[in-house]
């Protein structure tokens, strides 16, 4: 397998806050956003793709929800609707976006 990598940018700095994962040799895109820190970062989900949210990181088997679609407007809308959730993984492609075929691999895995 090929090398790969990864770049991590923290927005504010803060390790224990938004973080965005880029795989650089691959153009995708990961977020990871706290649900408490989601209205002042809604704009960086503004996109379509794929986004997990779910409960825990420290549990084994943390309660997941898989989605897909404009991630922004999905995840307000889940922010309303769903309560069990602290923490949103967002995916995104950046060369060919949603239409990409490597979305549906995402899909399927997930």
């Amino acid at each position: 397998m090929a090398g790969k990598t990864i770049q991590i940018y923290l927005p504010d700095g803060d390790p224990k806050s938004v973080k965005q994962a880029i795989i650089t040799t691959d153009k995708i895109e990961i977020l990871q956003i706290p649900r408490a820190m989601l209205s002042e970062n809604k704009k960086l989900l503004d996109f379509n793709g794929i986004y997990i949210l779910a409960d825990s990181l420290k549990i084994e088997k943390p309660k997941i929800y898989i989605g897909k679609g404009n991630v922004k407007s999905r995840v307000l809308l889940h922010d309303k609707n769903k309560d069990f959730w602290n923490v949103i993984f967002a995916i995104k492609l950046n060369d060919n976006g949603f239409d990409d075929p490597r979305i549906v691999i995402w899909s399927i895995i997930l």
